[in-house]
């Protein structure tokens, strides 16, 4: 007996879920059989309106309180060898028997059920299990969307889980799992807040014992659903055509340009340069939307031909800068400065002398014969961010994607002033601009657990704007665990970057490590930390993965062992290896979920290595007072009726050791 389809939705209006979940139940076996269903429920509030139907009959089903549905799972446990669904020890489920189940057929099993969704501070929390007692199909079709609705509008909305598609209209946020992670990661949890005039901020927090927390801030101005005004700016499109650009790359890179021209907002203006050996401008001066057709016209005018004089086209596009708008440039070549001046760090050193600083560069590099060092640090030391397009991939989505994204800024320059909690080691730095509908996620530090009080500075349609954030508040204990892991991927990121356009000094090295062994996030440093040492990761050669990894269009990044060939403080900074160690180091930085090796977890602040089959704390030692705990056996069930939170480490695996005030206790088979 098999799951074969789990299909959810929901429909949440003013904070009250409704939840509608379709089954296919299989049956393999040749004799009708009977199928016994339980389902983890959610315990922070009252299910109720619960139903259960089969073909249209409904079904007797009840309730378990936690204790009757933790009894249940170890059941399962025992019977299945499987331990996922101890991860919802401590809270209720759902049984019901389902029959008949046809030979060698399916049937579809619905169930319907009301919950009012708990908050956590000022976000309201949605999560649903995706876990039966039942087998699920190795091809098993899952989907996920609920639409949300209220009176004062949904604002932010993330999942520390899932990749999620997000479709906002004047009546709901109609929000969708997207990608491989709905087949591979089971329980869905997302968090979502309530929109403001001015720009929503909510807050997810996390601290262990005595030591300092972790936040994450989501930020997010009104979109423009709502009526939000732009910020009028300047966009200068500079455009490769020399020779190797010559054929696929030139027609997609023109058509990136013109979407961008088509695209543009009321009260902006553009410029246009193009250069290959010789440089190009379209006009000497920044021109209005009535020139578009005209600018069209040339780009699809222009050939491939020449050099690349990046010096040139650099200048060229400075020059049609202003410093009383704000500025976007966007650069896009497939190769290496080959006329004029040649030498990286003299064009870095021109470029940061000479470029102003109200605008925002954003790089894209075509193919893998570009200089990374010159595009990632043109772009990060001016507000933006490099852009790899490898061969084969389309330019006109990577560009045209980036500029949707980019494309209504609802406010630049923008500053924050955290005080009340000691918040420190905020990621990302410098902050970028925010843009209408799109969300901004923050993560830090603090050392005073508390109310945070925020200034938040920027620029508007309308001018200077200061907007003061109060009410959101930093847990003492506990909270979102996922918190630490984001703000340590971040943190790597942020750190490889600095240490591959800067040199590796001692301290940030050993600064990527340590965070990389604690949270089991995968480095050119850490791909074979392997020896004798108690918190060595197993060896492994997996990928470094991030957002990039994805299916967004970004495929996957090179392997560990690959990266580690040429190491963070070498000299390859063109090539393929260059191009996707950009690629992983910007997956890093951009992360808004956990990332880690299969092979260590971190999990409700505990991190845990799999040495073999065992999954073992990372705080045992050997020597240490020792209990060994069979599965399913009643002093297992005892330990889980005490501590329902192991539920969340046993799932991990059948044998996990876990340590608790001194003492480790190794459960297995």
């Amino acid at each position: 007996m098999t799951v074969s389809a789990h299909d959810v939705k929901i429909t949440v209006d003013e904070q009250v879920a409704v939840f509608e979940v379709t089954l296919e139940l299989s049956n393999r076996g040749r004799r009708d059989a009977e199928a016994d269903l339980v389902m983890p429920l959610p315990a922070q509030a009252a299910v109720t309106d619960l139903g259960l139907w089969i073909d249209g009959r409904r079904l007797e089903a009840r309730l378990l309180d936690a204790d009757e549905a933790l009894q249940a799972y170890t059941d399962i446990v025992r019977q299945r060898l499987d331990p996922a669904l101890l991860e919802y020890a401590g809270e209720g489920a759902l049984r019901a028997r389902v029959f008949p189940v046809p030979a060698d057929g399916s049937v579809q099993v619905a169930l319907r059920y009301a919950q009012v969704l708990p908050r956590e501070g000022d976000l309201i929390r949605l999560d649903y299990a995706f876990q039966t007692s039942l087998v699920a199909d190795e091809d098993l079709q899952r989907s996920f969307a609920a639409a949300l609705r209220s009176s004062e509008g949904i604002g932010v909305v993330y999942s520390p889980t899932h990749d999620l598609d997000i479709d906002r209209d004047t009546e709901q946020t109609l929000v969708t799992v997207r990608g491989a992670s709905i087949a591979t990661v089971p329980g869905v949890l997302l968090y979502y807040g309530l929109q403001e005039e001015d720009v929503a901020a909510s807050v997810l927090s996390y601290r262990e014992g005595d030591g300092d927390g972790h936040f994450m801030l989501l930020l997010m101005p009104p979109g423009p659903a709502a009526g939000a005004r732009v910020v009028s700016r300047d966009v200068t499109i500079v455009l490769d055509t020399s020779g190797s650009m010559r054929g696929e790359k030139l027609d997609q890179a023109k058509a990136a340009a013109i979407y961008v021209l088509r695209n543009l907002n009321r009260g902006d203006r553009f410029g246009l340069v193009s250069f290959g050996s010789s440089v190009r401008p379209f006009a000497s001066e920044l021109l209005g939307l009535e020139r578009v057709d005209d600018a069209i016209q040339h780009i699809q005018e222009l050939r491939a031909e020449g050099g690349t004089n990046i010096e040139g086209a650099f200048n060229a596009a400075i020059d049609l800068t202003v410093a009383n708008r704000a500025q976007v440039i966007l650069f896009l070549t497939d190769g290496l400065p080959t006329v004029g001046q040649v030498s990286v760090d003299r064009l870095l050193d021109d470029l940061d002398r000479d470029m102003r600083p109200n605008v925002r560069l954003f790089a894209f590099g075509v193919g893998y014969d570009v200089n990374t060092l010159l595009l990632d640090r043109a772009a990060l030391g001016h507000h933006g961010t490099g852009t790899y397009v490898r061969p084969g991939e389309n330019i006109e989505q990577r560009v045209s994607a980036l500029y949707d994204k980019i494309s209504q800024p609802a406010l630049t320059d923008v500053t924050l002033d955290i005080t009340g909690v000691g918040a420190y080691d905020l990621y990302p730095t410098p902050l970028p601009d925010l843009f209408a509908g799109e969300q901004l996620v923050l993560v830090g530090r603090y050392s005073e657990p508390g109310e945070m009080v925020i200034k938040l500075s920027g620029t508007r349609a309308e001018g200077r704007v200061v907007q003061t954030i109060t009410g959101l508040t930093l847990a003492s204990s506990g909270g979102a665990d996922h918190v630490p892991a984001v703000w340590a991927a971040r943190k790597v990121g942020y750190l490889l970057a600095q240490i591959r356009l800067h040199g590796a000094q001692e301290e940030l090295v050993d600064e990527v490590v340590a965070l990389a062994k604690r949270y089991g996030i995968l480095t050119p440093y850490t791909s074979f930390l392997a020896d004798e040492g108690e918190d060595a990761i197993p060896p492994v050669a997996p990928m470094l993965r991030g957002p990039a990894s994805r299916e967004d269009g970004v495929g996957a990044v090179q392997g560990a062992s690959q990266l580690a060939e040429y190491g963070l403080g070498a000299s390859a900074v063109t090539g393929e290896k260059a191009v996707e160690h950009s690629i992983a180091e910007q997956s890093l930085r951009d992360s808004d979920r956990p990332i880690g090796l299969d092979v260590v977890k971190t999990i409700a602040g505990k991190t845990f290595a799999l040495q073999g089959d065992t999954w073992v704390d990372a705080a045992y030692v050997e020597g240490m007072a020792e209990e060994q705990v069979a599965l399913g056996c009643a002093r297992y069930t005892e330990l889980l009726q005490m501590h329902p939170e192991w539920g969340r480490w046993l799932a991990l695996g059948l044998d996990v050791v876990i340590v608790h005030q001194g003492s480790a206790y190794r459960f297995g088979r």
